[in-house]
C-alpha cells in the first residue's frame, strides 16, 4: 500500500529520557516498525496512539509529535477524510500548548500541511473560484486567499520568539530532528531549522500562486532570509551567514542572473579561507551548469577542486566535471534494413570526433524468426564470440563544433548483405563496453490487409523494387507465454499474394524465400474491411430512433435499487430532435434468462424519462443488461475481499509497435504474497480520436496466463500493434484485464490501459510570442509519455532565424505539435544549447542577434533515442528607449503600426 510521506521530517527516533522508559519506547516504534513491513495501516494507528497517551502523560513532547504524525500519515491511507479531523487537531494542540517552543514547532508543521492540501488541490481550488463558488469554513471550501493567509499566519507564529529559537540546540529534540551536514554551521540551533522548513513551504505554495498572492510569498521570504543573514552576522557567525546568503541567492537567480553571478564571483574571494566556501564554489559551478555554459562550469568547477581537494562536497564538483567532460553518443540504428540500403541516421555525440559501425554476421540456423535464435546466446558468449571475429566495420567522422556542446549529424551507413548482425558502436574515449544490438537485413516485405468475405489478404514484395515475390513462403505464429508457435503456412502465388480466413490465433508473421530467411516477426492482425462504394440509403430522409440509457453506478448489490434515466432522439441525416410523449419498453435481465424485470415509460416533453428496478435480495451475482441499450450493470454479493489484485503505471516512454511489459503484484491486504496460481489476462484495442473514444471497434488482440513469483508479482506483454485501417489518424487504446482465483475460490479483478501512439512522449511549454533578447527568461519544457506519467529526459533547444521576416506575428503555440513552416527559415541555427525536461532551464541572452522573427525548436529524446520536437515561432525585440507610442491592434511596444507589422522597433 502506497503511504503518501508528509513534509516535515519524519525519521526513527527516540525521546530523550530516563533509561526506564527508553526501553518501553524502543518496544513500541519496534512494533510500529513490524506492522509498517507487514501494511497493517490500522495496527500502526493502534500502537501510535498508545504512544502518544504514553508521551502525552510524560510530557516527552518529541514523542508526541513522533506519534501524531505517524498516526495521521496511516489514518489518512485507511480513512482519507481523516487527513480534515488531525489537521484540526493540530490546530488546538498549537493553541492550547502552554510550551512556547513545541507551538512554534506546531505552526511550522501546520504551515507545511497545509501548503502540501494546496498543492494538491489548487487546480480545483482555482476552477472553483472561476465558477465563483463561496468560500464557507470547511477546509475543503477555501479559497486561495484564505489557505496562503492561513499558511502565512502560521509561519509568523513559527518564529515568534526567535531568541529562544537561537539559545535552543536541536540536540533536545533528536532524534526526532537529525542534524544534517549544514547544521554545524548554524551551532545546531532551532532557528535555523524551522525557518529553513518555512522557506521551503513558501518555495512551494509560490509555485502555483500568482498574481498579488505570489508577490506576498516571495516578499515573505527575501524578509526572512535578511532577517535570518542579520540574526547570524550579530552573532558573528560568519558561516551561518554565508549559508543564509547562498540560500537567498537561489531564490533570486531566475529574477536577475548576472547579480547573483556577480555575488556568488565576490563571496568565493571572500571566503576562500573557509571550509564552507566550497558551498560557493559548487552554487556558481551550478548557476554556469543551468545557463548551459559549460567552459565556465568547468574553470569554477576545477578552481573549487584544487581549492578543497579533501573536502566530502567537493565530491559534486567531480561529478560534474566528469559529466561535461565524458563521450557520449546516441544512434538510434533501425533494427531491419534491406540489402546494400544507405540508412540516414540521425546521431546525436558529445565529444566524439568519430564512430564506427561494426556488423557481426551471426552463425545462426537458417530459420525465418530470429527473434528464437538470437537469444540463445547470453551477453557474456555473444561479447566472448565477438571478440574473436572481424567484423565488417564502418568509420565514419563527425561534424565537430566545440567541445562539451551536444551535437547532431546525420551519417549515411550503408546496409550489409542480407543476414542476421550483431552491431557495436565504437568511439574513442568510451567509458564502458559498447552495447550490442540486433540488426536483420532482408529484401522481403509483407502487405497484410483485409479483403472481403472475412478473408484477410497478404502481399509479398521486394523492399528495394515493390514488385512481388512468387513462391514465398508465409509463416504465421501463435504468440502464447513468451513463445512463438507456428499455426499455419502459406506460400505466395503467381501474382505474389495469399488470402486466407483469419484466426484469433495468428498473431504474428513472416516471410522466407531461399536464403533470404530473416525477415523480423510482424504484426498479423489485418483490420477491419471498410467498403468505400457510394451508398445511397445512407441519404434517406426518414428519420431513425436513437435511445440513450443512463444509471446511477454499474455495480450493484441484491436488494439494491437501479435509477435510470433515458433520452429517445429522433436522427435525420442532417438533424436530430428529441421525441416526447413516445412509449418505450425498458426490460432488465440476466445473461442467464434466470430473472427478468420490465417497466413501461412514456417520454416528457423534453424526450425523457426516469424508471427504477429494485434488485430482489436474492438475486444471482453476474451481469445484467437494460435491453434497449444493451448497458451492462454488474451484480454481486457482498463479501470483504482478502486480497488485492493491481497494476504498475508504466514509468517508461512508449509509442506505436514498441512492447511493454505491464508489472502487477496480487497480495492479500497484509502483504502476503500470492502465488502458485495464474493471472489470466486479455488485451483488447479500440481506437480513439483526440479523446473521444471511437465505438464499435474493440478487438481483443491478445490473452494468456501469468505466474506470479514468489513476491507476487506478475508481468503481462502488450505488443502496442499499429491498426491496419489506413483511415484512422487517432490513438489506439490497449485495455489490460487481468483475473486472480485465490484457493479459497475469491476472484478479484483488475484493469488498466495504456494509450499510444505515433510519438512516445508529449512536449509542452509556455513561451511568450514577443522575447526580450537581452534579457535571459526561463522556460521549463515539459515531458509526459501518453499515460501522462512525467518524463524526465535530455534535450537540445536551437534558435533559426528567418529568411525573410514574416509579414505577421508568431504564430500560435500548440502543445505537443509543430506547426511552423520551416522552408520561411535558415538551415542552420545561430544559438543552440541543452535542456532538461520538466525543469526549470534559462535560456542564454540573445543581445547578439538581430531584432525579428526566430524558430524555436525544442528536441527531446526517449529512452529508445526516438526523437520528439516542439517548436514555436518568436519574436526577439530590444530593450526600447522612448519613441511616440501608437495605437493599434498589435500593442503600443513592439510595432509602430498595425500595418507596418515587419518593422519592429529598434534600441
Amino acid at each position: 500500500m502506497r503511504i503518501r510521506q508528509l513534509t516535515f521530517l519524519i525519521l526513527c527516533f527516540l525521546a530523550i529520557t530516563l533509561p526506564m522508559y527508553a526501553q518501553s519506547y524502543d518496544k513500541l516504534w519496534k512494533q510500529v516498525e513490524e506492522a509498517q513491513q507487514k501494511d497493517l495501516p490500522q495496527t500502526v494507528v493502534s500502537f501510535t496512539e498508545q504512544i502518544f497517551q504514553k508521551a502525552q502523560k510524560e510530557k516527552k513532547s518529541p514523542q508526541m509529535f513522533k506519534a501524531w504524525l505517524t498516526r495521521m500519515q496511516f489514518r489518512r491511507a485507511v480513512m482519507p477524510h481523516s487527513f480534515y479531523a488531525d489537521l484540526h487537531g493540530l490546530e488546538e494542540w498549537a493553541r492550547e500548548s502552554s510550551v512556547a517552543l513545541d507551538r512554534m514547532i506546531l505552526h511550522t508543521l501546520l504551515a507545511e500541511l497545509y501548503t502540501d492540501f494546496y498543492q494538491e488541490n489548487s487546480w480545483r481550488i482555482l476552477a472553483e473560484e472561476r465558477v465563483g463558488e463561496a468560500a464557507g469554513s470547511e477546509l475543503r471550501t477555501w479559497t486561495t486567499y484564505t489557505l496562503t493567509d492561513t499558511i502565512l499566519s502560521h509561519i509568523r507564529g513559527a518564529t515568534e520568539d526567535p531568541d529562544l529559537l537561537l539559545k535552543t540546540s536541536s540536540r533536545r529534540y533528536e532524534p526526532f530532528i537529525v542534524q544534517g551536514e549544514s547544521s554545524v554551521a548554524y551551532h545546531h540551533d532551532m532557528y535555523h531549522l524551522l525557518v529553513l522548513r518555512q522557506l521551503n513551504a513558501l518555495q512551494r505554495l509560490s509555485q502555483v500562486t500568482q498574481g498579488e498572492k505570489q508577490q506576498q510569498i516571495r516578499q515573505m521570504a527575501t524578509e526572512l532570509t535578511d532577517r535570518m543573514a542579520e540574526t547570524y552576522r550579530s552573532r558573528n557567525n560568519r558561516d551561518g551567514v554565508l549559508l543564509t546568503r547562498l540560500l537567498a541567492l537561489t531564490q533570486l537567480k531566475n529574477q536577475n542572473f548576472s547579480a547573483v553571478w556577480e555575488e556568488l564571483a565576490r563571496l568565493a574571494g571572500e571566503y576562500r579561507d573557509s571550509p564552507w566556501g566550497v558551498e560557493v564554489w559548487i552554487a556558481w559551478a551550478q548557476l554556469a551548469r543551468e545557463s548551459h555554459s559549460t567552459e565556465e562550469m568547468l574553470r569554477i568547477a576545477r578552481e573549487g577542486m584544487d581549492l578543497y581537494p579533501d573536502h566530502p562536497r567537493t565530491e559534486q564538483l567531480r561529478q560534474w566535471v566528469a559529466a561535461a567532460v565524458q563521450p557520449s553518443l546516441s544512434l538510434p540504428l533501425p533494427a531491419m534494413s534491406y540489402s546494400g540500403e544507405e540508412l540516414a541516421v540521425e546521431v546525436t555525440y558529445k565529444n566524439v570526433r568519430e564512430v564506427t559501425v561494426e556488423f557481426y554476421k551471426l552463425p545462426l540456423p537458417a530459420q525465418a524468426d530470429p527473434f528464437t535464435a538470437f537469444p540463445t546466446w547470453s551477453q557474456e558468449e555473444l561479447t566472448a564470440w565477438i571478440e574473436q571475429q572481424t567484423p565488417e566495420s564502418y568509420t565514419y567522422p563527425l561534424k565537430w563544433i566545440a567541445d562539451f556542446v551536444s551535437t547532431r549529424d546525420t551519417l549515411r551507413i550503408q546496409s550489409p548483405g542480407i543476414g542476421s548482425y550483431a552491431v557495436r558502436l565504437v568511439h574513442p574515449g568510451m567509458q564502458k563496453d559498447p552495447a550490442i544490438r540486433q540488426f536483420s537485413v532482408s529484401n522481403l516485405r509483407l502487405v497484410v490487409q483485409p479483403v472481403p468475405d472475412g478473408l484477410t489478404e497478404i502481399l509479398a514484395l521486394d523492399a528495394r523494387t515493390g514488385c512481388p515475390v512468387v513462391g514465398a513462403d508465409i509463416l504465421v505464429y501463435n504468440r502464447e507465454r513468451d513463445a512463438d508457435i507456428r499455426e499455419a503456412t502459406f506460400r505466395t502465388d503467381s501474382i505474389g499474394r495469399i488470402s486466407f480466413p483469419w484466426k484469433e490465433t495468428y498473431h504474428r508473421l513472416t516471410a522466407l524465400r531461399g536464403e533470404d530467411r530473416f525477415l523480423p516477426l510482424q504484426n498479423a492482425w489485418p483490420g477491419r474491411y471498410v467498403s468505400h462504394e457510394y451508398h445511397p440509403e445512407m441519404l434517406r430522409s426518414e428519420s431513425q430512433y436513437q435511445l440513450s440509457l443512463l444509471t446511477d453506478r454499474v455495480l450493484y448489490r441484491p436488494g439494491q435499487t437501479v435509477f435510470v434515466k433515458g433520452i429517445l432522439y429522433a436522427l435525420a441525416s442532417d438533424s436530430a430532435q428529441v421525441v416526447s410523449g413516445a412509449s418505450q419498453e425498458i426490460t432488465l435481465e440476466g445473461l442467464d434468462r434466470q430473472w427478468r424485470d420490465t417497466r413501461q415509460v412514456f417520454t416528457n416533453e423534453y424526450g425523457s424519462f426516469t424508471t427504477e428496478f429494485v434488485l430482489p435480495a436474492d438475486l444471482s451475482p453476474g451481469s445484467y443488461l437494460l435491453s434497449c441499450h444493451r448497458g451492462q450493470i454488474q451484480v454481486e454479493e457482498y463479501k470483504r475481499p482478502t486480497f488485492t489484485l493491481f497494476f504498475d503505471t508504466p514509468q517508461v516512454s512508449y509509442q506505436l509497435g514498441d512492447s511493454l511489459q505491464l508489472q502487477g503484484t496480487v497480495r492479500t491486504f497484509s502483504g502476503v504474497a500470492l502465488s502458485g496460481q495464474p493471472v489470466h489476462y486479455t488485451v483488447s484495442r479500440s481506437y480513439q480520436w483526440g479523446w473521444v473514444p471511437l465505438r464499435g471497434q474493440e478487438q481483443i488482440i491478445a490473452s494468456g496466463q501469468a505466474m506470479p513469483d514468489s513476491q507476487g508479482r506478475f508481468s503481462v506483454p502488450v505488443y502496442l500493434e499499429r491498426g491496419a485501417d489506413l483511415l484512422f489518424r487517432g490513438y489506439s487504446l490497449y485495455e489490460i484485464k487481468a483475473t486472480f482465483t485465490s484457493p479459497s475460490g475469491e476472484t478479484q479483478e483488475a484493469r488498466t490501459s495504456v494509450r499510444a501512439g505515433e510519438r512516445s512522449l508529449l512536449l509542452s511549454a509556455e513561451i511568450p510570442d514577443n522575447v526580450h533578447k537581452d534579457i535571459p527568461f526561463t522556460v521549463t519544457v515539459g515531458a509526459t509519455n501518453l499515460g501522462g506519467m512525467p518524463m524526465v529526459t535530455s534535450g537540445m533547444y536551437a534558435l533559426y532565424p528567418a529568411l525573410s521576416d514574416p509579414a505577421g506575428p508568431a504564430s500560435r503555440y500548440v502543445p505537443g505539435s509543430s506547426k511552423a513552416d520551416r522552408s520561411r527559415y535558415a538551415a542552420e541555427p545561430v544559438c543552440t544549447g541543452n535542456f532538461t525536461t520538466n525543469r526549470e532551464s534559462i535560456l542564454g541572452a540573445w543581445q547578439e542577434l538581430t531584432s525579428g522573427h526566430y524558430l524555436l525548436s525544442f528536441t527531446a529524446w526517449d529512452s529508445q533515442d526516438r526523437e520528439v520536437t516542439l517548436e514555436k515561432e518568436i519574436l526577439l525585440f530590444p530593450r526600447l528607449k522612448a519613441v511616440r507610442p501608437y495605437s493599434g491592434r498589435c500593442g503600443m511596444c513592439l510595432y509602430r503600426r498595425s500595418s507596418d507589422l515587419r518593422r519592429p522597433l529598434l534600441s
